[in-house]
């Protein structure tokens, strides 16, 4: 099957001056704002370590130990990654600047991001998807219900710096996971003027927007630099709103593992498309869209906020954690807790639960009614 990491293999020894940027480098890019580069990348625009060099920093620091020890995502494919990455032609003379990785509990915060500078003019900004902490997890069901949240945030004013410290580049933003929602949240809040210096804009399975800001002035100005990219069973690039149109990828894998991107498959240049997602995957972004609209803000606010008690009165701070005893815990929490904590959660899955049937009803009619018409047209021409 093949993978980035065919692909790695494949073009390792192809230049960029021979074959230019693509959509499955977008994706090798992405990866790496998931990495542990503390010490080895800067954390200003003011100097610049190559690929190369970092990577082998990484290494001899040990952070491929610590990644996997930690299950930091797919860190089991992102360390043989970096080891071609690191001594291809293709990749290793890039240069890394202004890496940043920010958690912060009390904001409910989890921020990642890294410049890479691919030549004297083009600056590829990658920012990092969702890690396995709790934190990470709650800010992104913290989108359901605010507008915007700190990461976005900080993703704006980590492109705006990169702007004043670059001024005369030209600018690709790319990101999986929520990452590629942070790509498209920091071009749509810039000005105008500094829009224009965005080439390309990168959503690699992240989630979408409130309507208020798909709908927005300043998102229809960028919308046709954004490139979407979606697994044929996506659920978390289908949550919230997509006005742009998206690509659905082949996936070697199932349902949510599908999310993995070293499951996607490649051709020499791009990635083997479908013509749409699954059946389940449509049924789950109707019906969260259906559950999301359903309720009110104070509702959605106080789900998630007693969701989120229920995992962290257990001690649990990421998901690497999780196990039977540890769920048998989330649920003794959820037992004991308050009754209008207990009656929120309630309420809301059942409200969810009965979203989902009510979609899969709608579309398995929909499909009779579909396979009927295509039944009678053949026995009308017979």
């Amino acid at each position: 099957m093949e993978n980035l990491m065919t692909y790695l293999r494949w073009r390792q020894d192809i230049p960029m001056s021979v074959s230019p940027l693509n959509e499955v480098d977008n994706l090798n890019l992405s990866q790496l704002a998931y990495g542990m580069w503390f010490d080895c990348i800067p954390s200003t625009f003011d100097e610049v370590v190559s690929l190369h060099d970092a990577a082998e920093m990484f290494f001899d620091r040990g952070y491929d130990e610590i990644m996997l020890k930690e299950g930091y995502f797919s860190c089991a494919q992102y360390v043989p990654m970096l080891r071609i990455m690191k001594d291809s032609v293709r990749y290793k003379d890039f240069g890394l600047c202004a890496y940043r990785w920010i958690h912060d509990n009390d904001q409910q915060e989890q921020f990642g991001a890294v410049t890479v500078l691919l030549n004297a003019r083009q600056a590829c900004v990658s920012f990092c998807g969702t890690d396995s902490t709790l934190v990470g997890w709650k800010e992104d069901f913290n989108m359901s219900f605010m507008t915007v949240v700190p990461s976005q945030t900080r993703a704006a004013d980590y492109l705006v710096e990169a702007m004043i410290h670059l001024p005369d580049h030209e600018y690709i933003l790319t990101g999986h996971s929520k990452g590629g929602n942070l790509a498209v949240f920091a071009a749509v809040y810039l000005p105008e003027e500094k829009q224009k210096q965005i080439k390309r804009i990168y959503n690699n399975d992240g989630p979408g927007f409130s309507k208020e800001i798909v709908e927005s002035e300043y998102y229809r100005r960028i919308q046709d630099r954004i490139m979407t990219f979606v697994p044929q069973s996506s659920i978390i690039g289908m949550i919230m709103e997509h006005e742009e149109d998206y690509t659905v990828v082949s996936s070697s894998q199932r349902s949510i593992l599908q999310h993995d991107p070293f499951t996607w498959k490649v051709n020499v240049n791009d990635f083997v498309e479908v013509q749409k997602v699954n059946t389940s995957s449509r049924i789950l972004d109707k019906a969260m869209k259906e559950w999301l609209k359903s309720l009110s803000v104070e509702q959605k606010s106080a789900f998630v906020d007693g969701v989120y008690k229920c995992f962290t009165d257990t001690g649990l701070t990421s998901a690497k954690q999780f196990g039977f005893g540890s769920m048998f815990n989330v649920l003794r929490n959820y037992m004991t807790s308050d009754d209008e904590n207990k009656r929120v959660i309630a309420d809301g899955l059942r409200v969810l639960l009965r979203s989902i049937y009510d979609t899969s009803m709608e579309l398995a009619k929909k499909s009779r009614e579909k396979e009927k018409e295509i039944k009678d047209t053949s026995e009308n021409t017979q």
